[in-house]
This record gives structure tokens, sequence and C-alpha cells, in this order.
């Protein structure tokens, strides 16, 4: 029974399979051990005092064997991932015959890694209370943890937990900054950089992350590639911030989910064969479905902004909870005429203007 691991990913925010942190397993063998891994799985949690939830299992055939994905949620999707390979450990060297492997060993190292993963209780209490008052949890890179985020957010050092001393937190007056959230396979830079410009043209102090880096408040404060789970939390995590616009990858959505649980508006600008083989995703409907996730977080308040010439963006449509701004270039198409008789939001062009519909206005711009 050979069995080998082909994708193992700590998902730390909002994925694909889920709205929550989670463990994503690919493994294959020659044959279906889906009940050995998802028992082994749960065995070990147990053992090891790790709460996971929601365990799912897919089964394929590829390669001459079997591919099987298996995913779970759990607050400390690091620790997930270490068991993770302690089950797969645990089924190989049962099929080596391997007499030298210690399962004990590997169980107190992932026992020892929970217990540097797990905060104090006092920090926790404040985690539950944050999360009862839908306010995100942010650790800061500097080890102090922000709750809210951005301007209306709470910087505080919980060092001071581990030795029974209190924190106060100024509930009331904690809140979220908007955040909106743009992915596509192409355009997402230049978009971010036409809302970021809006907004601070309009006074507002911008957190923007794209594939050039972070700026804050119009400053560069970090250059790279920063469309991903880290930059999202840099900019949140950041008190000067009154807006964050994030560029959102796939490959960040894929490696490490997302790096917000909530937007106010969403923007998937088109899906193309780009980066198809890689991560998983080996079709443009798994690639819509990757992009998807940032419509799936848009608060029921917010605004989806989708491309209706794109078919496989505009079949989104059906899983979205929030109201949709559709966008085309063609006046005539039958989805753009449908939704504004029903009196929805959109913006298209008839090759002479712009027009946009919004919160039942209407204008045009030549």
């Amino acid at each position: 029974m050979p069995v080998e691991i082909r994708d193992l990913r700590a998902l730390e925010g909002p994925n694909l399979y889920y709205g929550q942190p989670a463990v994503k397993l690919l493994t294959w063998s020659d044959r279906d051990i889906r009940r050995e891994i998802g028992d082994g799985i749960k065995t070990w949690a147990q053992s090891t005092g790790v709460v996971i939830g929601y365990l799912q299992q897919r089964l394929e055939q590829a390669d001459d064997g079997l591919l099987i994905l298996t995913t779970f949620t759990t607050p400390f999707p690091s620790v997930g991932e270490r068991i993770v390979e302690g089950v797969v450990a645990d089924l190989q060297a049962a099929e080596q015959g391997d007499e030298d492997y210690s399962h004990d060993d590997v169980v107190f190292d992932v026992m020892r890694l929970r217990k540097r993963e797990e905060p104090p209780i006092g920090l926790l209490q404040i985690f539950a209370e944050a999360r009862a008052r839908d306010l995100p949890f942010i650790p800061r890179e500097d080890g102090s943890v922000m709750v809210g985020s951005g301007a209306r957010g709470h910087v505080f050092d919980p060092a001071g937990l581990s030795l029974g001393l209190s924190i106060e937190i100024p509930w009331d007056s904690v809140g979220r900054v908007p955040v909106l959230a743009i992915t596509g396979t192409n355009g997402k830079t230049t978009t971010v950089r036409l809302c970021a410009h809006i907004l601070q043209a309009a006074g507002k102090r911008v957190g923007r992350t794209d594939t050039d880096g972070i700026t804050i408040a119009g400053e560069l404060v970090e250059s790279g590639d920063w469309a991903g789970f880290g930059g999202a939390r840099r900019v949140l995590s950041d008190p000067r911030v009154d807006v964050a616009v994030l560029e959102t990858s796939r490959g960040g959505i894929l490696r490490r989910g997302l790096g917000f649980d909530l937007c106010d508006v969403s923007v998937i600008t088109n899906v193309s064969s780009d980066h198809l083989g890689e991560l998983g995703v080996d079709t443009l409907e798994e690639m819509a479905q990757a992009k998807g996730v940032i419509a799936l977080v848009t608060r029921g308040a917010g605004r989806v902004v989708l491309n209706a010439d794109d078919s496989r963006v505009a079949a989104l449509e059906e899983f979205i909870g929030a109201r949709i701004v559709w966008f085309t270039r063609n006046p005539r198409r039958l989805e753009l005429l449908d939704h504004l008789a029903e009196g929805g939001d959109a913006v298209w062009s008839d090759g002479d203007s712009i027009h946009v519909a919004f919160d039942g206005t209407r204008q045009s711009f030549s």
C-alpha cells in the first residue's frame, strides 16, 4: 500500500474549501485508503488535543493509482499540517515494516507544537469576544495583536496576559475598515491602482497591495509581490489605513487562503488559461472557483463586481449572496438587460459612452 503526499497546505484564512482556516492534503496511493487517512487524522487530533471539523474526502483516478483529496478545518492549521504528516508517516512505516519508526515521538512533537501555537486563556477570551462582535483578530509582525482593522482597530501587547495581567479593549469604538478585494487573470493590478487613486483623491488613507508591493497612505512600505495572505494582513493591521484595496492572486488563495475574513466589495475581472496546471487547478472552471472565493466572503450588504462577458465568471452568480454589479462592453447582453429591468447595478459601454446604474439612478460619461 504505497502512499505519498502530492500536496499539503496549511490554509490560514478563508479558502477554496471552507470559510475558515483549514488543512488540505492530496495523496497518491495504489488503493482507496480514505478510511485509513480519515480515521488517522481523527485519532491523532484526539490524542494531541487539536480541534478539527468538517473532514471531507474526494477520490479520483490518476497515474496508475488513486488521488485522495482530504480537507478539514482547524483553528491551528500549522499543527493540522503536522498531524497529517504524522498520519502519512504512520501509513508509510506500516507499509515498509520500519521497526525504527517511533509514532510516539511524532505525537509528542505535535503536542509541543500545539502548546507553542495555542494562546493563553486570556488571549482566547479576547479572541472569542472579537468573533462574537464580528471583528477581525490579527496577529502583527511585532508580536502585538489588533482587534478590528486599520484605523478602526485597537492594538495591544498580549505579553502581560501570560503573567495574569488584564487588558482592557475599548470594544465600543473598535470596528472594521472597508475592504475592496480584486482578482482575475488580467487587469488586477490596474484595477487596484485605479480604485486606490480614486479613494486617495477622495481624502482616504489607502492601504494597497499588489504584485509590486504594499503602499500605505501613499508610501511604499514593502516592495515585491504582496498580492496574497501576508500583504492583506500587513495592510489591515496598520492603524493608518482608512480603506484597504487588496490585489488577491490565485496563488495566494490556493497557498494560504485569504488574509481577510470579509470584504465589502469584490471584483473578478476575467478568467483565462494562464497558470493552469499549477497548485491543483487544471481547468478554467476550477480557476473561476478559486478566484470566486472572494465573492463568497463579500458582505451581504456589499457588492460583487463581475464580468458579464466572461461566461465562467458569470456562472459564479448562482453561488453569490451579495448584490451583483455586472460590467460589460455589450449593451445588448441578456444578463445586463434582465439585471437592469430588476433594478440591479451595472456598468456598460456602448462604444461611445460609459453608463452606470447604481442604487436606482443612472449616469452616462462620454
